[in-house]
C-alpha cells in the first residue's frame, strides 16, 4: 500500500507547519521523498497560495504556510484522521480474529515481540480475546528497560522466566530473520508465532501494516517496516 498524492502533500505541509526554516534537503529526508519530488510538490503549493518560499537556490530556499495553506492542512489532517480511526478499527478486528486462531493452537498465555506501533495494536487486540498478554520483548537493546503500555520490555533471554505458552511476533516484516532469533525458545517448549503467518480469508491486517508507507503520527513520520515492530 503506498500513499497517495494527497497524503505525501499533507505530509509536507505538516513538517513545513512544524519547522518552517527547513531546507529542501531536510524537507526531502523528513518526508522521504526525493529532493526533486519535493520541489514539484512545493512548486504545486505555491501555485495553489498554500505556501510561500524565500531564497535563491536550492541551498537557501525556506518554505513556509500561507494562512490558506494553514487552513488547507488543517482540513487535510482532519480528513485524514477519521480515515486513520476507521482503519484502525478494522485492523484491530482482524488483529483479534489472528489472535483468537493463536489461541486455539493452544498459547493462551503470551509474550509480545516487537516494542513498536504494530506491538501497540495488537496489545489492545489482545484483550478482546482469549490471549493473556505477559510481557513485551524486543532485540533492540535500546528499548530494554522501557515501558510499554503496562509492561516494561524485556530481552528475548529474559522471556522464558515469565513461564509463557508461547511469543507472539507482531511485526509484519522481517519474519525469517526474527524467528531465526528466536529458535532457542522453541527448543525450551516455548511456541514461537508470527501473526503474519495467521491465515485470514481477507488480510487486511498484512496489506496495512506490512507498508513503510503509512504516517505515524501528526507530526508526519513514516512507520518504519523493521525487525523490532
Amino acid at each position: 500500500m503506498q500513499p497517495s498524492k494527497d497524503l505525501r502533500i499533507l505530509h509536507v505541509l505538516l513538517e513545513i507547519a512544524n519547522q518552517p526554516d527547513l531546507s529542501q534537503h531536510e524537507l526531502a529526508r523528513r518526508v522521504r521523498l526525493s529532493s526533486s519530488q519535493v520541489n514539484n510538490y512545493v512548486k504545486e503549493l505555491k501555485d495553489r497560495g498554500l505556501v510561500d518560499i524565500k531564497g535563491n537556490t536550492n541551498r537557501t530556499f525556506r518554505y513556509f504556510l500561507t494562512q490558506e495553506g494553514e487552513r488547507e492542512k488543517e482540513t487535510a489532517l482532519i480528513a485524514y484522521s477519521v480515515d486513520v480511526m476507521q482503519l484502525y478499527g478494522r485492523v484491530k478486528r482482524e488483529l483479534a480474529k489472528k489472535i483468537q486462531h493463536v489461541v486455539r493452537e493452544g498459547m493462551k498465555t503470551a509474550v509480545l515481540f516487537g516494542a513498536a506501533e504494530t506491538g501497540e495494536v495488537v496489545l489492545v487486540a489482545s484483550k478482546e480475546t482469549g490471549l493473556k498478554v505477559l510481557g513485551v520483548s524486543d532485540n533492540d537493546p535500546q528499548k530494554h528497560g522501557k515501558r510499554f503500555g503496562d509492561f516494561t520490555v524485556i530481552s528475548p533471554l529474559e522471556v522464558e522466566r515469565l513461564r509463557p505458552d508461547g511469543v507472539l511476533i507482531t511485526s509484519f516484516g522481517r519474519m525469517n530473520e526474527i524467528f531465526e532469533s528466536l529458535k532457542f525458545l522453541e527448543q525450551k517448549g516455548i511456541m514461537v508465532r508470527g501473526l503474519a503467518s495467521v491465515p485470514e480469508p481477507h488480510d487486511t491486517v498484512g496489506k496495512v501494516l506490512g507498508s513503510r508507507s503509512q504516517i505515524d503520527d501528526a507530526g508526519g513520520g513514516f512507520v518504519e517496516q523493521t525487525g523490532h515492530l
